[in-house]
């Protein structure tokens, strides 16, 4: 079938001109290519002519335009780095980086661009496409929810600058992009800095100026915030970005990740919201990447060399049983709840061991054993998920080794020191001295994963608790 055959498909068909002649250039885009090879070619006569077989084109009319490009997205080349951002801003920023969604840098007739901890990327408005992509781990400019450091973004006309600020003071280097590279011939682009120098306060200077005015606080503009958004489980951008359409036309745009019915994937749509009216309308993103290949690095268990006896066995009841680790609560009646460690790449328990009372061949652990789940993405950890926390752990002696018979975690406000001194044998001194000693949790966590990577020399170099600011992981001898 030649190039002109495919285009007489068209005639007839229950589209509207602008979508027949943007399904057509993407088609045209792939029919014109040099062929790699006959099957490639076989599969593209194919899939056209599934389409038409399929009834797709009568039935456009009862179907969103977005799904009409999303199932034609894949015709799109796209590397692999563009296609695992693309990805990881959808599902990987749900699990893992933010209560809110990614955040909107630009939105205009022509696209719209967003940005998260996993990238940032291009979308063009009108062929309904994401053009380019950018790497914001490489560079190490991806702080959206930290405490102290923040990322900032100026973009004049395709030249977007991405710079950081630390306690509000311009930090580190600068990067600067070209984003007329992206998008041609059908191609999504991951961009590349054209250009790299150290930051200084002009462009905090500059930053200012363009965006004053430029956002608002979505929850304060979307009144109805609470069952638009939050009741359904959708993630909403935190600043909505206001956009001019004309001095008559101005709207609160609003990035949303809506999640399917069984919350195993989330679409992205953006909420506009007009200021003449309130009314509210909806732009479905036809964001579709090509499945990322399964990841090849396995991470080893967490593991300690020089550890105690006692030690060893804690850390070998986590990964054996972790619900017998995570135990129960004091005057329970529920001795045991199934607990599921396998939400990341590794699970690593974190043991603080504050006093041992042995009798015989019975011990006793006085001590914080709390897990952690965590997702690898470029040299980051990300705490997935996590569970357990201050207990006191029965063990017995068998043969020389120690197995964990029970944990047995207290209860909450009043009762917490209470039922740890009834627990530990009413050692009141011996909990004083764990309550005093056991409040900073993110520095116990460095501690452990600054011997896990060094140990297995991992290329691993921070670590992000949920809702803060990563952490350098100190490789240097524990």
């Amino acid at each position: 079938m030649k190039k002109n055959e495919f285009k007489k498909m068209f005639d007839g068909k229950e589209l509207s001109g602008q979508d027949k002649e943007l399904l057509w250039q993407q088609i045209a885009v792939q029919i014109d290519k040099p062929k790699k090879s006959h099957l490639k070619q076989r599969f593209m006569k194919a899939a056209i002519i599934l389409i038409a077989a399929a009834g797709l084109f009568c039935t456009i009319n009862k179907i969103s335009a977005g799904k009409l490009i999303n199932a034609l997205s894949v015709l799109w080349q796209t590397d692999q780095k563009s296609s695992q951002i693309i990805n990881n801003m959808t599902d990987f920023h749900v699990t893992l980086d933010s209560v809110y969604a990614p955040e909107i840098i630009e939105y205009s007739e022509k696209r719209v661009i967003f940005a998260g901890t996993f990238g940032l990327v291009i979308y063009d408005r009108k062929s309904r496409q994401v053009t380019g992509t950018i790497d914001l781990q490489a560079i190490e400019s991806n702080y959206f929810n930290a405490n102290t450091l923040e990322t900032k973004f100026l973009l004049i006309g395709n030249n977007l600058t991405i710079y950081n600020q630390k306690d509000k003071k311009v930090y580190g280097n600068y990067y600067r992009y070209d984003l007329s590279q992206c998008g041609t011939s059908g191609k999504i682009t991951a961009l590349l800095p054209t250009e790299s120098k150290k930051a200084d306060v002009s462009l905090k200077t500059a930053w200012n100026k363009l965006n004053k005015g430029r956002y608002s606080h979505t929850f304060e503009q979307y009144k109805n915030c609470r069952t638009l958004f939050l009741e359904r489980g959708v993630l909403y951008s935190e600043n909505s970005f206001i956009w001019e359409k004309d001095k008559n036309n101005i709207f609160d745009i609003c990035l949303a990740l809506i999640p399917d019915e069984n919350y195993t994937g989330y679409s992205i749509v953006l909420y506009k919201k007009d200021h003449n009216n309130s009314a509210i309308t909806q732009e479905p993103l036809s964001i579709q990447a090509v499945e990322s290949p399964k990841k090849t690095t396995v991470l080893p268990q967490y593991r300690e060399e020089n550890a105690s006896k006692l030690k060893q066995a804690v850390i070998s009841c986590f990964y054996q049983n972790p619900s017998l680790y995570e135990g129960y609560c004091f005057g329970s009646s529920v001795k045991s709840h199934t607990v599921d460690t396998s939400g990341g790449d590794v699970a690593i328990p974190i043991i603080k061991i504050a006093a041992v009372d042995k009798k015989g061949s019975k011990v006793k652990i006085l001590g914080s054993f709390y897990w952690f789940s965590f997702e690898l993405s470029g040299k980051t950890l990300y705490e997935s998920n996590m569970g357990g926390g201050p207990a006191v752990m029965y063990l017995k002696k068998v043969r020389g080794e120690y197995q964990v018979e029970k944990t047995v975690s207290p209860r909450d406000g009043s009762f917490y020191q209470k039922d740890l001194v009834t627990l530990f044998n009413g050692d009141e001194k011996a909990v004083s001295d764990f309550i005093s000693s056991s409040k900073n949790l993110h520095k116990e966590i460095g501690k452990t994963l600054q011997k896990y990577v060094t140990a297995n020399s991992l290329d691993i170099t921070y670590y992000k608790p949920f809702g803060w600011e990563p952490e350098k992981i100190n490789t240097a001898s524990p």
